[in-house]
């Protein structure tokens, strides 16, 4: 229980978690560690050791079922690693990087709200009862993790897949493929309130 704890708190103070997975024993204590890091908005490298132990047979079940097991973290790289021969280290350490500096990325307001016109222009926002939905306004609030605020008349008249629509485009188009951010709806109008999606 104690070294449980200690890897979730230590997870919660990180820049960039490194999840080791033994693909001989993928078990749940991977899962909850995944999900504390998503959580926290962390971003996550999926480092797959013990490689050179797998064989040619192994390689297409052993690829299956990571990719069953931790579908939630589809966005996360794999960096393939052998601690033994230090196979994949470098290339892990490079993509650790990476992401430390992704996820502290600013996009300029401008840019943004150009992206935002583009993708209505692409796919035109729902309508709710007859009401439109208007996204009026963009702006990036903060960095590690990226956090995206969009101004809309009423964030009742967002609709899932058109929130999700717009975090692909942001993984698309802003360069933020590999790591978790959020997004947010902040409604303008009297009902008032917030959405939040990560």
């Amino acid at each position: 229980y104690y070294s449980k704890l200690r890897s979730e708190e230590a997870v919660a103070r990180c820049d960039v978690a490194v999840l080791v997975i033994d693909p001989f024993e993928l078990g749940d204590h991977e899962m909850r560690l995944a999900n504390v890091a998503l959580e926290a908005g962390k971003p996550v490298v999926l480092a797959v050791n013990k490689w050179d132990l797998v064989t040619d047979e192994q390689l297409a079940p052993f690829t299956r079922r990571i990719n069953e097991e931790l579908s939630h973290l589809a966005f996360a790289p794999r960096v393939y690693t052998s601690a033994l021969t230090d196979y994949g280290l470098h290339e892990l350490l490079a993509t650790v990087i990476r992401l430390y500096d992704t996820a502290r990325k600013r996009v300029p307001t401008g840019q943004l709200n150009g992206w935002l016109e583009v993708w209505t222009t692409r796919q035109a926002p729902p309508n709710f009862q007859g009401r439109p939905l208007k996204l009026l306004y963009g702006t990036q609030a903060d960095t590690a993790p990226p956090t995206f605020v969009i101004s809309v008349n009423s964030e009742k008249f967002v609709t899932r897949p058109y929130e999700q629509y717009l975090m692909n485009r942001i993984r698309e188009h802003l360069g933020f493929a590999e790591v978790p951010f959020r997004l947010i709806f902040k409604s303008r109008s009297k009902d008032g309130g917030k959405r939040v999606r990560v």
